[in-house]
């Protein structure tokens, strides 16, 4: 079975892509594997901060904020019927974002692009631009 990756960040051009997805499947009635991944940053390991922030609060703000990152596209899909397994992970966007492909077995990875160039791409980076790099499977990017 074809698997695609769809990552999403709960963005406008994560709306984006998960649109484009749906059309696509529509058009070729397809009906491959999809899988729903949002990457959080993890947080940075300040000092003591450990002390004051538990474990536990630190799993509930990651869900929470994986959760809204994941709600526009899970209503989308769920409002077009297509069925799908959703994915939370936590580390480097970009590197994750390829390492879940692999585990996944993935065929494909689709994925929104913000849509930055020039100045702005050198000095901040591009995930999808990284994804494009590291990954060794196709990258569909929707702007």
């Amino acid at each position: 079975m074809y698997k695609i990756l769809l990552a999403v960040d709960g963005s406008d051009p994560s709306v984006r892509a998960t649109q484009a997805l749906i059309k696509s499947l529509r058009e070729h009635k397809a009906s491959p594997q999809i899988d729903v991944l949002t990457v959080h940053l993890p947080l940075p390991n300040i000092g003591t901060i450990g002390s004051v922030i538990t474990k536990e609060i630190r799993d509930r703000y990651y869900q929470e904020e994986c959760d809204e990152a994941l709600a526009p596209t899970i209503k989308l899909l769920d409002e077009a019927g297509i069925k799908y397994q959703v994915h939370r992970a936590i580390g480097p966007i970009a590197d994750t974002i390829v390492e879940k492909a692999a585990e996944l077995g993935s065929d494909l990875i689709y994925m929104g692009t913000h849509g930055r160039g020039g100045a702005t791409k050198l000095i901040m980076g591009s995930v999808a631009n990284k994804v494009l790099q590291l990954s060794p499977i196709p990258v569909q990017l929707v702007k």
